[in-house]
């Protein structure tokens, strides 16, 4: 179980088409809630929280000149999670952010979901996790 983190790892789609998504998801609880950063292979971005009952977005599917869009281009996604405050970066960009308090801890994973063409390939390397300091909680 993770509260505060770093965590990136090296996406390599080799079969990619509009629609598909890949990426990691994090804070993952036993419930099956969870946040989720997801790489489009148009080269675009966006951030969910996934509950069993709700999924919303915390961000909208958002373009990025730092992703290298498509099959065969190998990318960087890192997200931080401090406190509320959370940040993807991708190839060392800052992408997204956003502040949400649901879901404070949990486990990291990496998925791959194919769109309405129904195949996707990637390859997920060097996945680093690394502890970051707790985030204070402030006095009353």
């Amino acid at each position: 179980m993770f509260g505060d983190f770093y965590a990136e790892v090296e996406l390599r789609p080799a079969v990619c088409s509009p629609g598909d998504e890949f990426g990691m998801a994090f804070r993952q609880t036993p419930s099956g809630g969870h946040y989720r950063v997801s790489l489009l292979c148009e080269g675009a971005v966006r951030l969910l929280r996934v509950l069993p009952d709700q999924t919303s977005a915390l961000t909208e599917v958002t373009p990025s000149g730092a992703i290298i869009p498509g099959a065969e281009g190998t990318n960087l996604l890192a997200v931080t999670a401090q406190g509320p405050l959370l940040r993807v970066y991708v190839n060392r960009q800052l992408v997204l952010e956003d502040r949400d308090l649901r879901l404070a801890a949990g486990g990291v994973g990496l998925f791959t979901r194919a769109g309405t063409g129904g195949q996707t390939t990637v390859a997920f390397d060097n996945l680093s996790v690394y502890a970051l300091p707790a985030t204070p909680t402030p006095a009353p």
